[in-house]
Protein backbone atom coordinates (compact mmCIF):
# COMPACT_ATOMS: atom_id res chain seq x y z
CA UNK A 1 0.00 0.00 0.00
CA UNK A 2 1.10 3.50 -0.84
CA UNK A 3 3.54 5.11 -3.17
CA UNK A 4 6.82 3.13 -4.35
CA UNK A 5 9.78 3.99 -3.31
CA UNK A 6 11.33 6.72 -4.93
CA UNK A 7 8.15 7.98 -6.63
CA UNK A 8 8.93 12.09 -5.46
CA UNK A 9 12.48 11.19 -7.66
CA UNK A 10 10.64 10.16 -10.75
CA UNK A 11 7.98 13.12 -10.47
CA UNK A 12 9.77 16.14 -10.12
CA UNK A 13 13.45 14.76 -10.80
CA UNK A 14 15.48 16.05 -7.70
CA UNK A 15 15.26 13.92 -4.06
CA UNK A 16 12.60 15.20 -1.62
CA UNK A 17 13.28 17.89 0.55
CA UNK A 18 14.24 16.33 4.17
CA UNK A 19 12.43 18.24 7.63
CA UNK A 20 14.43 20.49 9.39
CA UNK A 21 13.16 19.33 12.78
CA UNK A 22 12.32 20.82 15.65
CA UNK A 23 12.33 24.20 15.20
CA UNK A 24 14.81 26.52 17.20
CA UNK A 25 14.46 28.98 19.72
CA UNK A 26 14.72 31.59 17.06
CA UNK A 27 11.32 33.18 16.90
CA UNK A 28 11.44 33.46 20.43
CA UNK A 29 14.53 35.55 20.35
CA UNK A 30 12.89 37.61 17.30
CA UNK A 31 10.00 38.28 19.55
CA UNK A 32 11.63 39.51 22.45
CA UNK A 33 14.31 41.97 19.87
CA UNK A 34 10.89 43.60 18.24
CA UNK A 35 9.50 44.18 21.51
CA UNK A 36 12.49 45.98 23.10
CA UNK A 37 12.56 48.02 19.92
CA UNK A 38 9.46 48.90 20.36
CA UNK A 39 10.25 49.93 23.95
CA UNK A 40 12.53 52.33 23.14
Amino acid sequence: MGRPAGWMTELTGRSAMKSPGKPTHRREVELRFWRWIAEG
